[in-house]
């Protein structure tokens, strides 16, 4: 049974964009010895991916981000937003689309979204100097997350 769930998303096209995709092929090849975790690249999220959360623990989200600093590397809980089927759009975050899966299933994941500050949104297939520098510890931090993940619980003292 899958327990963790990553997904890269972004645009192949647009520098630093591709982030998510990127770290998605190298977490593939990185994680092929997890039967638990599943890897998936896309270039969006979309609502059929709320079948695949419901099945899992975990969800772990990568992007890049405007929110930080170019190079920057951040770790987010991701909460569930308030959805409502009336605001269904092809612009969904990872919170919207956890809540679109509560909706459908009544449960959804423990969320986290991963990030490197982007510089550059610019046409091209290229990562800018501070994401490419940044790659490793973004990678690294996310395989942390998913072992511990995997870990089996201590056995609680009485």
């Amino acid at each position: 049974m899958t327990r963790v769930l990553v997904i890269g998303y972004g645009n192949s096209l647009r520098s630093d964009d591709a982030l998510g995709l990127w770290a998605a092929d190298q977490l593939e090849t990185a994680l092929q010895n997890q039967p638990e975790v599943e890897v998936r690249a896309c270039q969006q999220l979309t609502p059929e991916l709320a079948v695949q959360l419901q099945e899992v623990e975990l969800a772990i989200f990568i992007d890049a981000s405007i929110d930080d600093a170019p190079g920057v590397v951040n770790c987010r809980k991701v909460d569930k937003d308030a959805f409502m089927p009336t605001q269904f759009s092809h612009d969904f975050t990872p919170a919207k689309l956890l809540a679109f899966t509560e909706v459908l299933y009544a449960c959804a994941p423990e969320a986290f979204l991963f990030s490197i500050g982007a510089e550059s949104f610019a046409l091209g297939e290229q990562f800018s100097p501070a994401v490419e520098a940044a790659l490793p510890d973004l990678l690294s931090r996310v395989e942390r997350k998913v072992t511990a993940a995997l870990m089996p619980a201590a056995p609680k003292m009485l």
